[in-house]
């Protein structure tokens, strides 16, 4: 049987979804005035309610979702708009410019990666374990065996 959620526990759940404390939650959305134990108490009673935590699980879900679509449209925006600016179909202004690179930047299209794409063979790679586990003294040199 699916329970439903009664207006203080839903807003406990969205406050949760915050990033409040349990017991941060709880005393606002019961407006609670009790000592700390039994807030926590009654906090930590709620959240093992089925139907609370889930109410919770999918609301982080949706707001993960939703940042994830607004990221990929800010992504979107930057790269058609600044498409059209170089390809000549509309000027930009230089703060406009400015603009754009913000919110590339707020939505995640300036991140750097390093790769290492340095080859190396697996007789290579144990000789090396071996050398720094030897140097932190955890193993002796002599005495590993790396297996393949």
């Amino acid at each position: 049987m699916t329970e439903k959620l009664t207006g203080k526990q839903r807003r406990f759940c969205e406050l949760i979804s915050e990033g409040k404390t349990q017991a941060d939650a709880y005393r606002e959305a019961y407006d609670s005035n009790g000592s700390s134990q039994t807030v926590r108490n009654s906090a930590s009673k709620l959240m093992k309610l089925d139907y609370v935590k889930s109410t919770v699980d999918s609301i982080i879900k949706r707001k993960s979702d939703l940042n994830i679509a607004r990221n990929v449209s800010s992504q979107d925006l930057v790269t058609r708009t600044l498409r059209d600016h170089i390809t000549g179909t509309i000027d930009l202004e230089p703060t406009q410019v400015q603009s754009l690179s913000i919110l590339a930047k707020t939505s995640g299209m300036y991140t750097t990666r390093i790769e290492d794409v340095t080859e190396r063979s697996s007789d290579d790679i144990a000789n090396d374990l071996k050398r720094k586990l030897s140097q932190l003294a955890l193993v002796d040199s002599e005495e590993s065996d790396v297996t393949h």
